[in-house]
């Protein structure tokens, strides 16, 4: 009699569970069904959760092939898989590429201090480097499938060179300084942009007044990063001296679609910088020219600032960008 009462009892809650789905219209991932009042809730879990993208193959793909593809399809594969099939090229050993595609994967993780063995013969498939990855792909609000694309291994690899940069210091810091009886002015200092982000921060300003002449003539020396290079640029610039008082010198030019001036004070050694827009200028067609320049809201005001204090902050900005993305292991240890 109990196994016909047992039978009897699944029965009943088959058929309940067949009704209970066709008056829902629709069952949870786990095959279970889900009751009607409960719909808005169970949609609104659903959209909450990461879509997965299914990733091209490289199955049967060449090289040329895989280098023919578009950045979102490029990103979207497994890095190992990639770099694997780049180091092939180069090598006739395939567990030679492997373990170089390997080690080429794990190196930003380990630079942002995920317990990754570098020394290890073991690759990506390792519970450990499945568990760093799952971890920074948490942090980037990915899936976390323990297996890194390889555009997350592109950002980490950012993170890892902005986090150990070189830091570059240009001076001591801004002066002011008079020569042959004051009718000579230096001028020293890093270029800030007072309340706006400067594209090269990390600058060198020297400039010369000469009252004979009436011109002051400057020369830039900035650093910038292209293509993960760094660059060493030089600009120079001449004003002409339109005042040369016993406290301020003030000099003036002229670009295409803006005037700047440049003021010195003698006295509280401040040196400023102000830029303004030109009135529209017609060309030959009767229309407004454009030289590519956005119109400035208010004059762009800059200073020259010690070199030292300038790049301090910025190296320091960028760090607290990356710090998020560090490991949780580093940031417990050392604080946030």
């Amino acid at each position: 009699m109990k196994p016909r009462r047992l039978s009897t009892v699944l029965a009943i809650l088959l058929v309940g569970s067949t009704l209970l789905i066709d008056s829902c219209g629709q069952k949870p991932s786990d095959g279970r069904a889900t009751p009607g009042k409960d719909q808005a809730s169970e949609a609104r879990r659903k959209s909450e959760v990461p879509k997965v993208i299914p990733a091209p193959t490289l199955k049967g793909m060449t090289i040329d092939q895989l280098n023919a593809l578009d950045k979102p399809s490029l990103e979207r594969l497994s890095a190992y898989d990639v770099i694997f099939m780049r180091e092939s090229r180069d090598t006739s050993d395939p567990k030679k590429a492997s373990t170089t595609a390997a080690l080429l994967v794990k190196m930003p993780l380990h630079e942002l201090y995920y317990e990754v063995e570098l020394g290890s013969t073991s690759g990506v498939d390792s519970s450990r480097f499945r568990q760093a990855a799952r971890e920074f792909q948490g942090k980037l609000k990915d899936p976390q499938t323990g297996v890194l694309t390889f555009g997350q291994w592109d950002r980490a690899q950012a993170f890892s060179k902005t986090f150990h940069s070189t830091h570059y210091f240009p001076g001591e810091g801004s002066n002011v300084k008079n020569y042959s009886l004051g009718t000579v002015v230096t001028v020293t200092g890093t270029l800030k942009i007072v309340g706006e982000e400067i594209a090269t921060p990390i600058n060198l300003v020297y400039g010369v007044a000469d009252k004979s002449t009436m011109t002051y003539r400057q020369s830039v020396a900035s650093l910038s990063t292209t293509f993960g290079a760094d660059f060493l640029n030089l600009d120079e610039t001449e004003f002409r001296i339109i005042e040369w008082g016993a406290e301020e010198i003030i000099g003036a030019t002229d670009y295409d679609a803006r005037n700047e001036k440049v003021i010195i004070n003698r006295k509280t050694k401040l040196v400023s910088y102000v830029i303004t827009d030109k009135p529209p200028q017609l060309g030959e067609d009767g229309k407004p020219k454009n030289y590519g320049l956005d119109p400035l809201k208010e004059p762009r005001i800059s200073t020259l600032v010690r070199g030292m204090d300038a790049a301090r902050a910025h190296y320091e900005k960028l760090r607290d960008g990356v710090r998020p993305y560090l490991s949780d292991n580093i940031l417990n240890t050392f604080g946030n």
